[in-house]
């Protein structure tokens, strides 16, 4: 097996849903509230007012989905649908707050699977040159 097809079947195993139903997944609603605890902090907010635990899924979930397409990325970099290429200075407040902007900005589509939500954000923002 080349390595483009079993990193594709590894990023397929990566976000496979447990459940078959995508409606059972997380959406983009969720996100930006978890989004929105994360940035919350980078504004010194007093720690009273921060779900610290959605600020840590927020962290946590837009930074995997950024690593995991990075990987892809390299991995592919002539024929692959998803042209991603985030400096490695990017901090997790940046992609948060990029992902916060893209959802606010498309709220028609925070009802959708947030994977695809973020990557389509990270396409936006981050394309390779």
């Amino acid at each position: 097996m080349s390595l483009p097809k079993l990193s594709a079947y590894v990023l397929i195993l990566i976000f496979l849903p447990i459940s078959t139903s995508f409606a059972d997944r997380p959406s983009g609603s969720q996100l930006l509230q978890e989004c929105n605890q994360l940035l919350k902090i980078e504004n010194a907010e007093s720690s009273d007012n921060i779900n610290l635990t959605d600020a840590a899924k927020c962290m946590e979930y837009t930074r995997a989905v950024a690593d995991t397409a990075s990987l892809y990325t390299h991995f592919n970099p002539v024929d692959s649908d998803v042209d991603i290429c985030i400096p490695p200075q990017v901090t997790a407040f940046q992609l948060a707050r990029v992902v916060k902007r893209a959802l606010e900005n498309n709220p028609e589509e925070l009802h959708t699977d947030r994977f695809l939500l973020v990557i389509s954000a990270y396409i936006s923002s981050f394309p390779c040159k």
